[in-house]
């Protein structure tokens, strides 16, 4: 879970249409799954445990500046943010690691 302060429109923007994140975005929708959850945080993860995250994140109060990205992930949404950072003062505020996943999709942690 990264959490980033502010979230300006121009990284939204960068995270739902940049090419950094194009193939994970394209995956996710192909497989029916929607980056973006009602909370309005934005989910960057591999399809095939969009459900077992977004299960295990039901708990947590999330909010529009809050991504889900599998840490494989994480360093195409710092590149984004570093794209922007210098001119939006946007910056990783907390990043948190919330659970590991097996091969089967099983919680290891």
């Amino acid at each position: 879970l990264v959490d980033l302060l502010p979230l300006a429109k121009a990284l939204e923007d960068c995270l739902c249409d940049g090419p950094e994140l194009e193939p994970v975005r394209a995956r996710l929708e192909e497989c029916g799954h929607q980056r973006r959850l009602p909370s309005g945080a934005k989910v960057f993860v591999y399809p095939e445990l969009f459900d077992h995250v977004t299960t295990a994140i039901a708990r947590e109060q999330l909010r529009p500046c809050h991504i889900v990205v599998a840490e494989s992930f994480e360093p195409l949404v710092r590149e984004a943010v570093a794209r922007l950072a210098a001119r939006q003062d946007v910056r990783v505020r907390r990043s948190q690691h919330l659970g590991y996943y097996g091969e089967e999709g099983e919680l290891l942690l």
